[in-house]
């Protein structure tokens, strides 16, 4: 399995500080935390609110950091009380009765699991999180658009909720038996049909692929993850990027893939780390906030994720 800090926390090991982190322009972003916990780049937007909340919280915790160890110990304390005041009894979230959509509803149970798995605390709220995503995953793998008899696979909750029930059961939150192969399998039937394979839905197919563990050896599950990692530039600062989750995730495969593969992205991040070492050019690293459904706090979070993902994940398969 894989988990944020897995391999660090197996050793007891805290994590380097990741090198070109914007330290000022981080601060300021920190800041804008408000006296509820949560942030938002989009008022009255309550799924933007909880989505940036949890891409937040995902990133402190990336560093290390929980409710009680951290310098950022009070605002991740803070994130994950407001987190958890939007939960229902059942484990779904909902904010002033409009409930989260199932991308964030995946998101915010990913954050609270990793919380838990860092902070070792027994933590009722990520249980029942867990617990909504499993019982809410469809016969055949992973989570539709609907409820709907019609409804169509849902790529990005797919990939996120196996993210989110690698962690719980890593944290022994529940035991897991095939969920996560059969969410891979969907994803990858999905993908047989040209009209749907977009980068984008092939990068949560590998995601979902290594988090279960079932990575196939031949070329052409290679050759998929080339087509994912391929131009534009995910760097690029004219607008003609790709946008920061997509980038993040296009990270987490080139990590997991290893070898050549990870070579050449890893030199590109050391490029990345280069330029927002200089705070001036900070605001190139934010990106252009409408590529992002969480707007510019949420670009931010997924970026530091981005910087980090070779400090913050043990590695599924190893090199190759």
């Amino acid at each position: 399995m894989l988990v944020t800090l897995a391999a660090c926390a197996a050793l007891s090991f805290v994590p380097p500080q990741i090198p070109g982190t914007p330290t000022a322009p981080l601060d300021a972003v920190r800041a804008l935390q408000r006296e509820d916990g949560s942030w938002t780049s989009v008022e009255g937007a309550h799924a933007e609110r909880l989505e940036t909340t949890s891409v937040m919280l995902l990133q402190l915790l990336g560093e290390g950091q929980t409710a009680h160890v951290g310098p950022q110990h009070k605002r991740v304390a803070a994130a994950l009380d407001w987190v958890r005041g939007t939960q229902q009894k059942d484990g779904s979230f909902s904010i002033d009765g409009v409930p989260a959509t199932p991308t964030v509803q995946a998101l915010a149970s990913l954050a609270l699991c990793e919380a838990h798995f860092l902070s070792g605390e027994s933590d009722v709220h990520a249980t029942r999180a867990a617990g909504f995503l499993v019982r809410t995953l469809h016969p055949e793998g992973g989570w539709r658009t609907s409820t709907a008899e019609d409804a169509v696979l849902d790529t990005r909750t797919s990939a996120w909720g196996a993210l989110a029930l690698a962690s719980a059961a890593d944290g022994q939150l529940i035991e897991l038996g095939d969920e996560l192969k059969r969410i891979a399998n969907a994803l990858t039937r999905h993908n047989a049909r040209p009209v749907l394979c977009t980068k984008r839905a092939l990068a949560h197919e590998l995601v979902a692929r290594f988090v279960s563990g079932d990575v196939p050896e031949e070329g052409d599950f290679l050759r998929r993850v080339e087509l994912t990692l391929a131009a534009p530039n995910p760097w690029s600062t004219s607008g003609k990027g790709v946008e920061p989750e997509l980038r993040y995730l296009q990270s987490f495969i080139a990590y997991q893939t290893g070898g050549e593969t990870w070579k050449q992205w890893q030199a590109m991040l050391r490029t990345q780390r280069e330029l927002v070492a200089d705070e001036e050019a900070a605001g190139a690293f934010v990106h252009d906030p409408r590529l992002t459904p969480g707007g510019r706090l949420a670009a931010f979070g997924w970026n530091l994720l981005t910087l980090g993902v070779e400090y913050r994940y043990a590695r599924v398969v190893g090199e190759r």
